[in-house]
């Protein structure tokens, strides 16, 4: 984690309750998410089309919320995907038998 000039690598003051600790906390949290600034061609009615269903209001929330989105739908379905490998290789085949898993 990176930790933002004025934060020293020390744990940091007790401050429970106030404003600083809220505020150390959100830089902390932000600091954590790995940005990279990228100057790209994007097709402007695709762009358009994604926000609206996404309801972002920003290129950037739009184009961040579509790349999650889609690593979070590929991710499912891919394990999705193995689930059915084990099914057909039998992994599942004891809970077909009702007498083994009611035990």
């Amino acid at each position: 984690m990176s930790r933002p000039p004025h934060a020293p690598n020390t744990r940091p003051p007790d401050r429970s309750g106030t404003h600083d600790e809220i505020y150390f906390s959100i830089i902390c949290i932000y600091t954590e998410m790995a940005m990279t600034k990228v100057l790209i061609d994007v097709d402007d009615e695709a762009l358009s089309e994604a926000s609206a269903l996404l309801g972002t209001k920003t290129k950037k929330d739009t184009v961040n919320t579509a790349l999650r989105e889609t690593a979070h739908r590929l991710r499912r379905a891919h394990a999705l995907a193995r689930l059915v490998e084990l099914g057909e290789a039998g992994a599942f085949n004891e809970l077909l038998d009702k007498a083994a898993y009611r035990r």
